[in-house]
């Protein structure tokens, strides 16, 4: 089990334990997700992937450094950034294609921004499946 802080990634056994294992030091985890063996973290220092469980990191796109989310589906790996935008890596991660829809909408003048902050981003990021005669309109 893998537990992302303010500090890093914890290797954690799933049973009672008395250490964990630090495996990613000194980064700020906002999100963790994982699938077919990867494990990717998105963090302010960018989006972090991992094909061993862990032990080992490594750097990985999209070209923004502040991630606040990630998702991995059985197709995709998708990254939410500040400022506000959204990316996709159909190759786990290799290479990155950007929502360019999205980035216009999060530019308007109304987009929702947290007062800490003089950028709006995405902060999560979930995928569904819509209905066609329910798609017109969506970015």
């Amino acid at each position: 089990m893998l537990a992302g802080t303010d500090s890093g990634v914890y290797r954690v056994p799933e049973r009672e334990f008395d250490e964990a294992k630090q495996g990613l030091d000194g980064v700020e985890i906002r999100q963790l997700d994982s699938g077919d063996g990867t494990v990717f973290a998105a963090s302010a220092a960018g989006l972090k992937r991992s094909t061993d469980g862990g032990e080992q990191w490594e750097t990985v796109g999209p070209p923004v450094d502040d991630v606040h989310a990630v998702t991995y589906t059985d197709e995709r790996v998708y990254a939410g950034v500040q400022p506000a935008g959204l990316y996709w890596s159909d190759d786990n991660g290799e290479t990155w294609t950007s929502q360019t829809a999205f980035e216009a909408v999060a530019a308007a003048s109304n987009w929702p921004k947290n007062p800490h902050h003089t950028e709006a981003r995405a902060r999560d990021v979930a995928v569904v499946e819509i209905p066609l005669d329910l798609a017109d309109g969506v970015l």
